[in-house]
């Protein structure tokens, strides 16, 4: 009776393994060297460390399973391309589901570069992370090329917030769908020489302005 039992289950057992082999690698802590291409399951903070470098290869897709962050207190290079973006999300996204986006912390080297990022549903509201739904900078000059950020929301700059974050670089970005108390798309405070150019910045709302 067992062995025709197990007989029985052999076939079940066989078509679960694929599944099992296809599953997503889980990150989270600090996070360093080359990562991707793949798919990556978010089930915690995850941080750059001051004196490291992350560079994450085209075709890498986060899916985070929380409000999970980003911490950046190193270098990060997330370069992806048309074909083959590097894309930040929910695993289940919607307005109770998010994340909480990609921060960048005061001492941290003006040489981080994203280009073809796709940030979806972040969202900053509470505190102490109240500025900046996918992007805050703290003094620390950003560059951001080709990426697309929309559904994301904070109490101040939905899409991104720049605190005295001097010679900063926005270009050919997109910044739709997002909300904030004050500054919808993008919020500066007592930043000089940010270029903001050639972005599309639209259906984006806020209660002051």
């Amino acid at each position: 009776m067992r062995c025709r039992n197990l007989a029985r289950l052999l076939p079940c057992i066989l078509l679960l393994l694929p599944l099992c082999v296809e599953a997503q690698p889980s990150i989270h802590g600090e996070l360093s060297g080359a990562l991707g291409p793949g798919t990556y399951s978010v089930d915690g903070d995850c941080e750059v460390p001051a004196g490291e470098t992350l560079t994450i290869s085209p075709g890498t897709t986060f899916l985070h399973t929380g409000h999970y962050t980003w911490n950046i207190f190193g270098e990060l290079h997330a370069a992806g391309t048309p074909s083959s973006p590097i894309v930040f999300n929910h695993v289940a996204p919607s307005m109770n589901d998010n994340w909480g986006g990609i921060r960048f912390s005061q001492g941290a080297p003006n040489t981080s570069v994203m280009e073809w990022c796709r940030l979806s549903w972040c969202r900053n509201v509470l505190s102490p992370a109240t500025e900046g739904g996918a992007f805050y900078s703290d003094r620390v000059a950003i560059t951001l090329r080709n990426c697309t950020i929309r559904y994301c929301s904070a109490a101040e700059g939905g899409g991104i917030y720049l605190n005295h974050a001097d010679n900063s670089l926005i270009d050919s970005c997109t910044i739709v769908n997002s909300f904030a108390n004050d500054g919808g798309g993008i919020q500066l405070n007592g930043c000089s020489n940010v270029l903001i150019r050639r972005c599309t910045i639209g259906g984006n709302s806020s209660i002051t302005n």
